[in-house]
């Protein structure tokens, strides 16, 4: 652990909630990272949770620094898991008071630990704060702007209605109006909320009227170590088609509408490709139509999943990984292709444009024309032996997913933020 120095830079006594596993998706992910990050620069840190849903345990056994208090409640979790079995709507109803209950047990642990020891900030990784504690500011990092799913619905009816149809698409809205009301989350408990991109903040203001000075945007930190970046040869002219990459769930706003409408454009002009789509459809399986009816399947692989130790091939080994997503908050696919040096194309509303490398592309519009236009670029640079920089990729990685980067920023902030509380 680091030693403290200065009082600006002594540990912080910190409490925090929220979503910490080392390997179950991008913000439970980031979260033990950043997590174990903190605890290594010597941070004392209390985590408040119930061990039926989070328990870092490898990381309390490693660090006397990190203390665990339990709120679980088994009768009300017993509730929970026997109303799912009458139905969605009785799950949903029991989800939504088992979360209330639980967001409350977290906030009266927290107020009690500090009226007793207080902390100088309370840290929520993947949740906004459940309440306020008087005098206990607190950040919260969230899970993008809510509601991109929802609105994707009613953005992407057309396509819905022919893949859906009416009465199931009906039924998605329905539930889509259930999570902005009673599902919406509450940033009014959080002094600061950070998001994955300028593309998040900007959907807080506009949607939910967040205030823009109390929201920042900080790169999801990604495991480096698990990428390496591909050879530098791999940039040598080549007259092989260009091979394309999807990795990801398939649900209406991540558009793989788009990626074929344009793909099918450019290969009618002339353009050699092959696009290897991996990844389930999601809540509107009806999307599988898209793969099912386009109209030139020899250019096409799909696989429904792979390993994640096969993952990091495959990002070596495609040219260039898409993610045409609309209103994303950050693409962890993204973000992993560049750290093997592979460059990527995102969407014009896909957050993980902020942080991409000099070869990558982000779309000036959602309109397949444009797309097609930079897929024939792609295949120009790549016979010119223009299109891959491993190396420069890679550095552009270290620089923005690299997790001692993130959390010096995170740290200035929670010290920041702690300040301000006026605690100490």
């Amino acid at each position: 652990m680091n030693p403290p120095g200065t009082e600006s830079e002594r540990p912080l006594r910190i409490v925090c909630n929220g979503y910490v596993e080392p390997s179950a998706g991008s913000i439970a992910t980031a979260g033990f990272m950043l997590l174990q990050e903190l605890l290594e620069r010597g941070h004392d840190v209390t985590f408040v949770s119930k061990k039926s849903f989070v328990h870092p345990r490898s990381l309390l056994e490693r660090f006397p620094n990190l203390s665990y208090q339990d709120v679980g409640d088994a009768a009300t979790d017993r509730v929970h898991k026997l109303a799912t079995r009458f139905g969605p709507v009785t799950g949903l109803a029991a989800a939504w008071v088992n979360h209330r209950k639980f967001g409350r047990r977290v906030m009266g642990a927290i107020q009690t630990l500090h009226e007793a020891d207080p902390f100088d900030v309370a840290f929520f990784s993947g949740v906004p704060a459940f309440g306020r504690v008087p005098g206990l500011p607190a950040v919260s990092w969230v899970q993008g702007a809510p509601g991109s799913d929802v609105r994707s619905l009613t953005e992407r009816g057309t396509l819905l209605r022919r893949t859906e149809g009416r009465i199931r698409l009906a039924g998605m809205k329905a539930y889509g109006r259930y999570r902005l009301t009673l599902g919406l989350p509450d940033y009014a408990s959080s002094d600061r909320v950070i998001v994955g991109s300028s593309t998040s903040r900007e959907l807080l203001t506009r949607h939910y009227g967040v205030d823009p000075g109390k929201t920042a945007a900080l790169a999801y930190p990604i495991d480096l170590s698990d990428f390496s970046p591909r050879p530098q040869s791999d940039a040598e002219p080549s007259d092989e088609p260009l091979r394309l990459l999807w990795l990801g769930r398939i649900v209406p706003r991540k558009r793989l509408d788009l990626l074929l409408d344009a793909a099918k454009l450019a290969i009618e002009q002339g353009c050699r490709l092959h696009i290897d789509i991996v990844g389930n459809f999601g809540f509107a399986k009806g999307l599988r139509k898209l793969l099912d009816e386009f109209p030139m399947p020899e250019y096409l692989s799909h696989h429904p999943r792979v390993p994640r130790p096969e993952v990091v091939g495959l990002l070596r080994q495609c040219d260039v990984l898409v993610q045409p997503s609309d209103d994303e908050d950050f693409g962890s696919s993204v973000a992993e292709a560049m750290a093997c040096g592979t460059p990527v194309v995102v969407g014009k509303t896909n957050g993980t444009g902020d942080f991409m490398c000099d070869q990558s592309v982000r779309l000036t519009d959602d309109l397949p024309e444009t797309f097609a236009a930079v897929l024939h670029d792609l295949a120009a640079r790549k016979k010119a032996g223009r299109l891959l920089d491993p190396e420069s990729t890679r550095r552009t990685a270290e620089e923005h997913f690299d997790v001692r980067r993130v959390v010096d920023q995170l740290e200035r902030m929670l010290r920041t933020v702690a300040a301000q509380g006026g605690k100490r």
